[in-house]
């Protein structure tokens, strides 16, 4: 469940970046995000709010985007095969041999 910082990150940059695009990173992304227009010099910060005001492309739409390229053309891990097996299908007389398993259990039960 992410935290109220992650809660409030993500609802600064769906107002900055727009709520379809966000909707579409993780958290950790737009950690990752947050922390290249924080690294910003506070005039490149305005070049790229000034940008993004004007729906014009600019490093930090083009990071996001790309990410979510990425995390969408990874391709899955393939999900394991479930076989059920009964419990009447493991015989203990196949592993033994009937003869000799039957001695066994005798020898044990006694």
């Amino acid at each position: 469940m992410p935290s109220s910082k992650e809660k409030k990150l993500r609802k600064a940059y769906e107002f900055k970046l727009g709520k379809k695009l966000v909707s579409k990173l993780s958290d950790g992304q737009i950690s990752i995000l947050s922390a290249f227009y924080n690294s910003l010099s506070d005039s490149e910060q305005r070049e790229v709010d000034s940008k993004i005001f004007k729906g014009e492309t600019n490093d930090l739409l083009d990071m996001a985007y790309t990410m979510v390229e990425e995390s969408e053309e990874a391709p899955s891990a393939p999900k394991p095969k479930v076989t059920k097996i009964k419990s009447s299908a493991i015989v203990p007389s196949k592993f033994i041999g009937g003869d000799r398993y039957q001695a066994y259990l005798d020898e044990l039960t006694s």
